[in-house]
């Protein structure tokens, strides 16, 4: 799952969110129409729509435990930083044009942080 969290789209950083959450995208055989499962889970969960609605609540959720974000404003443009543990993610949003984008971006690019470090401690 290669993601630029600089530049994603809203939708590119919701799916990457969910795949990370171990949903997988499926097509129905029969109609055409995919929709989200999680392998081993009762269909009953299945989602036709995204798991993660578009939603700053959902952003916020989408941060993994110990991040604390904050939005930095200069002039006309923002950038949105979190910190944990004494570990700094910046992303920064002048190319963003609304502060839910940033913000999935920003949660995205704290997930890559954490699973990097993760996999450096051998979990």
């Amino acid at each position: 799952m290669t993601i630029d969290p600089t530049t994603a789209t809203l939708d590119e950083c919701r799916d990457w969110l969910i795949k990370r959450a171990g949903w997988a995208k499926i097509t129905d055989g029969n109609s055409g129409r995919w929709f989200w499962h999680i392998p081993g889970v009762p269909t009953a969960l299945d989602y036709y729509e995204s798991p993660i609605p578009e939603t700053l609540d959902a952003a916020a959720e989408a941060m993994p435990s110990g991040w604390f974000w904050c939005v930095e404003f200069y002039k006309e443009t923002f950038t949105v930083r979190a910190d944990t543990l004494g570990r700094v993610c910046v992303v920064p949003a002048f190319d963003c044009d609304n502060e839910l984008l940033a913000r999935f971006r920003l949660a995205v690019a704290c997930c890559m942080i954490d699973d990097a470090a993760r996999k450096e401690r051998g979990e």
